[in-house]
This record gives C-alpha cells, sequence and structure tokens, in this order.
C-alpha cells in the first residue's frame, strides 16, 4: 500500500481534535476492508479480524467507578476473535470498542494504527492479500 511511513504521534489530553480527524481518515480508508486488531493486556493477546463496516469515536460520559473510559473509538463490523487459548468466537455485537483515555497515546501511519491505553495496547493493521 502507498503510504507514508511517517507515524503521527499524540496523547489524547485535551481533546486531540485535529489528531482524532487524521485517525478517522485512516480507518476510513480500511473500511470495506478487513482488518486485524490486536490487543495485548496482563501477558495475554487477543487477535481479532473484522470486516470494517464503520468508524467513529463514542462518548459516554463519566462513570461512577471510572471503569469504563468515557470515550471510545468504536470500529464496526462482523469479524471473529481469536483469544490466547487459541480459541474463537464470533466478535459479540459486531463491534470493537478501544477506550482512550488521557493518558492514552496513539501513532499511526497508512498501514498501522497503535493505541497504547493504561491497561493495554491495541494494534489495527489492513489484511493483505497473498
Amino acid at each position: 500500500m502507498k503510504g507514508s511511513n511517517r507515524y503521527i504521534k499524540d496523547d489524547m489530553k485535551g481533546g486531540g481534535t485535529m489528531h482524532e480527524r487524521e485517525l478517522k481518515q485512516v480507518l476510513d480508508q480500511w473500511v470495506g476492508r478487513d482488518v486485524v486488531l490486536t490487543k495485548q493486556e496482563d501477558g495475554d493477546i487477543d487477535q481479532t479480524v473484522m470486516s470494517l463496516e464503520h468508524v467513529t469515536y463514542v462518548e459516554r460520559g463519566e462513570t461512577i467507578d471510572g471503569y469504563v473510559a468515557s470515550r471510545t473509538l468504536q470500529l464496526r463490523g462482523e469479524g471473529t476473535v481469536q483469544t490466547a487459548r487459541g480459541e474463537r468466537q464470533p466478535l459479540p455485537f459486531a463491534r470493537y470498542d478501544i477506550p482512550l483515555t488521557d493518558n492514552c497515546h496513539i501513532q499511526h501511519n497508512q498501514n498501522t494504527v497503535l493505541i497504547e491505553t493504561e491497561r493495554a495496547e491495541y494494534t489495527v493493521t489492513p489484511c493483505t492479500s497473498i
């Protein structure tokens, strides 16, 4: 795929409005394609393959305990999840939510999106045909 290998890095403090538009533009280019989402958390790696249909940001508001992020990047589409145990299961609700907190860091170029939060690291890449 043509594109810059330059990564754009930002943190989400202060809303990151311009950066969010750039990130969404990259992901919107992958709509209609299969993408691979990899989540690394507490030594476990889960991998999801999704037919990406839509990308949006969702505001949930503050929660009482702060466990659920008030803002998420939501990727919609049918897919399957492969857990660290090798099990493959349908993606619940045909969506994948990535929490965006004040302390998350985002890097992206035309071929990869990397989002690091306090709890996990998420990588999104388009599937390549062989």
